[in-house]
């Protein structure tokens, strides 16, 4: 676009210009409207693009920019029909030393913005009707757009800015497209898209923020496909989505980071597989409406769509946070249920059958017993149970005389033999080889014979009587077996034997 030096070349001015010239060196805004004009308003609040591009670069002696810079509301701005003017507002390339900001216009035609240099930029209110393109925009200070309508693409890829991005309230509207993208925005403030409603896809990726990237009652909608994809964002400050934003499609955060999480989970997208968080890293969870119990996370978590059959990273990057935080109770389970379902794509991927059913049965033991290893201590109260309910069968068979001396020399001995008969034992133990016999007691019998490591001496001078009661003597291999069992598993829990081996 050929630029234009001097008043003169724009001969007559319309009335909204004319009114624009009055106040241009007064540095307050030109009010030509208090609302966005129709696209058919008449001549007292159509400004030719032409007009606005000459003043935003400075404008020249006969009529010269304010040090404030140029901002005028209502207005209607298009091309007046001369050359590349009639594409709208032209200010790509452009290096303007003023702050530019257009309130409540309307701009029937595309504004083009793409390696413009300035300070600060602000279109609040403002409608586009073919769209905004501000590629490689450059800003001493910030983007605002708040409460902008927009029909196509507003795109601001590459852009730097040494503010913010303020979108409040603002309505994107592109449903077979992109309705927001700003991939690869370098941002040292933070990027507001509170209360936005954007039909269409908006992309942040690559985005680097110096502070926040707020979402709170955003309304995203493309269904079917992704509404946010913001892969690749890092952001210093938090990541808000609450205040009842909502999601029609999907959305995308693979390998974002950023410093905290301010999120309801009623805000993310209710669908299954419809939250992309691999390498989803956040250092704290905050807010009052940011859940931090593990049930919550779980069906938060419960949504992912996982990029390669199962990624435990979510789960282990929840776990670290509860655990940093103090919620270790939480983290845990977060970590119990990672090793369910990774356990469980394992089995889902292993053709046999046959070991299919063994990989099964070995998890849900160590499932049952020590939960995968991170409750460890759940295998001394499956031993605590084990050695009351070997009580209650041992001391059982004890009162029905089931029991006999675990002792070849005792089964030889004269007394042994003399007593023979229904009641040999009781027989036995009241003669005066038998007072000296170790007497029998069902509750240590039954710890002896469980924990393999301690010997209470019981388990070897006594021993349930096979033809008396074959069920006892089952019983006790039964006890044995488990007692070695739940101790190898409480060890290897404790040491992390066994998530090591997975």
């Amino acid at each position: 676009m050929k630029t234009k030096r001097t008043l003169a070349s724009f001969e007559e001015l319309w009335p909204a210009e004319i009114k624009i010239k009055a106040g241009i060196d007064s540095g307050n805004t030109t009010v030509i409207g208090k609302d966005v004009p129709a696209v058919d308003a008449g001549k007292e609040r159509q400004v030719r693009a032409s007009f606005i591009r000459y003043l935003a670069l400075g404008g020249c002696d006969d009529c010269k920019t304010h040090e404030k810079g140029l901002r005028v509301q209502g207005a209607l701005v298009f091309g007046d029909g001369k050359g590349d003017e009639t594409n709208g507002l032209d200010l790509e390339g452009c290096i303007l030393n003023h702050d530019l900001g257009l309130l409540d216009c309307l701009f029937p035609d595309m504004v083009l913005l793409r390696g413009c240099q300035g300070k600060t930029f602000s279109f609040d209110g403002s409608e586009f009707l073919q769209g905004l393109e501000a590629d490689r925009l450059e800003a001493k200070g910030g983007v605002f757009l708040r409460g902008v309508k927009a029909k196509g693409e507003v795109r601001l890829l590459g852009a730097k800015l040494s503010g913010g991005l303020e979108c409040d309230g603002a309505e994107f509207s592109n449903p077979l497209g992109d309705a927001f993208n700003a991939e690869r925005l370098e941002a040292k403030g933070s990027v507001f898209l509170r209360g936005i409603k954007a039909k269409g896809e908006v992309r942040l990726l690559g985005a680097k923020l110096g502070m926040d990237l707020n979402c709170n009652g955003a309304k995203f909608s493309n269904p079917s496909e992704y509404a946010l994809i913001a892969d690749r964002l890092e952001a210093k400050g938090s990541f808000f989505l609450c205040s009842g934003a909502n999601f029609e499609g999907r959305i995308s955060l693979h390998n974002v980071q950023v410093g905290a999480l301010n999120d309801d989970m009623v805000c993310w997208p209710s669908q299954p597989e419809s939250i992309g968080i691999d390498r989803f890293r956040y250092g704290t969870i905050i807010g009052p409406d940011a859940p931090t119990d593990a049930a919550a996370r779980l069906k938060w978590l419960g949504k992912t769509h996982h990029m390669n059959g199962f990624s435990p990273q979510p789960y282990e990057q929840l776990a670290q946070v509860l655990r940093d935080m103090g919620h270790r109770s939480d983290a845990r389970d977060v970590l119990i249920e990672k090793e369910r379902l990774q356990r469980k794509y394992r089995r889902d991927r292993t053709a046999s059958v046959v070991y299919t059913y063994i990989l099964w049965l070995r998890d849900q033991l160590v499932n049952l017993t020590v939960r995968y290893g991170h409750r460890p201590l759940l295998a001394f109260a499956w031993l605590a149970m084990f050695w009351a309910l070997g009580a209650i069968v041992f001391d059982t068979a004890a009162q029905k005389g089931a029991f006999k001396p675990n002792s070849s020399r005792v089964w030889q001995a004269d007394a042994w033999t003399e007593c023979a008969g229904p009641d040999q034992m009781k027989c036995y133990l009241a003669s005066e080889k038998g007072k000296s016999y170790p007497k029998f007691s069902a509750m240590i019998y039954s710890a002896d014979t469980l924990l393999p490591i301690v010997d209470l001496e019981l388990q070897n001078v006594w021993i349930p009587d096979e033809a008396k009661a074959p069920w006892v003597r089952r019983y006790l291999w039964l006890q044995i077996l488990a007692g070695w069992a739940l101790s190898l598993l409480a060890v290897a829990g404790f040491s992390g034997l066994i998530k090591k081996s997975d």
